[in-house]
């Protein structure tokens, strides 16, 4: 596809650079032969609008959970160095946003481990990036505030830089020296939930090269949202764990993932109102850890947090109703929940298919 297809593409659909440029750029060097198959230098996983995930592998999903949760966990070597004792460790989690019942990506936390095992020193940092401020999208100096992070890092000759993409309004983290870039584009607040006119997300670029964390569990499927990179695309990889999970859709296979994860639900800085849910996501990992019926639980469940109708009615009382309805069905009761008589809003779809399956 060339660069004017893809421009025009995106004034049609205001799917921009980080659906089409990022993926292009990860995925249209997968050039397939009769003899051959040539794997592309550079991977790349997105979380976009309500959030899409687009893993390493090529699997699609989405995300509905306003809670923190890790997307990524890999190692690098240095780039242009001639020892082989230097490497580059990162670990990214991003978190869930609400705005009148639409889903959004609140932020992306990194954490950046640059380690010389010749001289035995080591260097961390964290950065965090999140909205943007109350007068919208206006640039200070070719930049916005995003939050407490700084700009230029040095370690060894590493850069770290944080930088601001003025035509695309991304915030940007690059440490080229390790191969890795991470964007993020926040939510804008002056426009509608679902008239996003550039679209909110994250974009993770990794070298083909790196080495990602596995899930002790299952080899097949890293504890990550955004999976881990195979030399062809897979599309499947989320078909497959729906399959092994007894789920129906693929979203649940994210959402039981999140729940798994159980992650503590701070952020670096001490920007604790960047979760406002946080205490109800630790009460669901909590309750899904001790839960005698998890697929159940998520099928019957999902539809809390998901459909958009049901968490306007909900409000800000959207979680702790996931975590009643959780306790309900891990407790053997869903039977005798009534979901409109206790909560009074409309039972989502997929409760209302699990009780008729099921009672």
């Amino acid at each position: 596809m060339s660069e004017g297809e893809i421009e025009r593409m995106r004034t049609h659909t205001h799917i921009h650079a980080l659906t089409l440029r990022e993926r292009a750029t990860a995925r249209e060097d997968i050039v397939k032969t009769s003899t051959a198959v040539t794997i592309p230098d550079e991977h790349v996983c997105q979380v976009t609008a309500d959030p899409r995930d687009y893993a390493f592998e090529g699997g699609r999903a989405r995300i509905y959970i306003p809670c923190k949760y890790r997307l990524t966990k890999f190692m690098t070597t240095f780039r242009n160095s001639q020892s082989k004792m230097r490497f580059c460790e990162f670990e990214a989690f991003s978190f869930g946003k609400i705005v009148d019942g639409h889903n959004f990506v609140g932020g992306l936390e990194v954490k950046v481990f640059v380690y010389d095992s010749e001289t035995q020193q080591a260097y961390q940092r964290d950065f965090l990036k999140f909205e943007i401020d109350s007068a919208g999208i206006a640039s200070e100096g070719h930049r916005l505030r995003w939050g407490s992070s700084q700009s230029a890092s040095i370690f060894h000759g590493v850069g770290i830089v944080c930088k601001f993409d003025i035509e695309e309004k991304f915030a940007i983290l690059d440490v080229k020296d390790c191969g890795v870039r991470f964007k993020f584009r926040s939510y804008n607040p002056r426009n509608p939930a679902n008239k996003q006119h550039l679209m909110p997300g994250l974009s993770i670029k990794v070298p083909a090269t790196a080495i990602f964390t596995t899930n002790e569990k299952t080899e097949s499927f890293p504890n990550v949202l955004c999976g881990r990179p195979s030399p062809q695309d897979d599309s499947e990889i989320f078909n497959r764990e729906l399959v092994r999970l007894k789920l129906d859709k693929r979203h649940q296979v994210m959402l039981y993932t999140i729940l798994e994860q159980r992650l503590n639900q701070t952020l670096i800085a001490n920007q604790s109102q960047l979760l406002p849910y946080g205490n109800d996501c630790r009460n669901s990992f909590q309750l899904f850890k001790t839960c005698r019926h998890k697929s159940l639980a998520v099928r019957a469940c999902s539809g809390v947090v998901k459909n958009t109708k049901t968490v306007r009615c909900l409000g800000t009382m959207v979680m702790a109703i996931f975590n009643h309805c959780l306790s309900q069905v891990c407790g053997g009761s869903l039977c005798n929940l009534d979901f409109e008589a206790t909560y009074g809003c409309h039972a989502p779809l997929t409760f209302t298919q699990e009780k008729k399956k099921n009672c």
